[in-house]
């Protein structure tokens, strides 16, 4: 499935743009946490919630684009 940017011109992996998001605000939040406290990355468990009342199909995707993203930043 593919959506599209707000200009309507781009079209996009739906999978893309959820890794992505998911990586930019992982990343995010460490840097401002580990800048913050001095919280190192090894001491955050990441937890990452959906929606009940989202249907099956989107809980997978959102999984699925979790784990990519756990692969790229490790």
């Amino acid at each position: 499935m593919k959506i599209k940017d707000e200009t309507g011109k781009k079209e996009l992996p739906i999978r893309t743009v959820f890794r992505e998001s998911i990586g930019f605000f992982k990343r995010h939040a460490l840097e401002v946490i580990c800048k913050e406290t001095g919280v190192t990355s090894d001491d955050i468990f990441w937890v990452l919630t959906v929606p009940a009342i989202w249907s099956e199909p989107a809980k997978q995707l959102m999984r699925v684009a979790a784990i990519a993203v756990k692969k790229l930043l490790m």
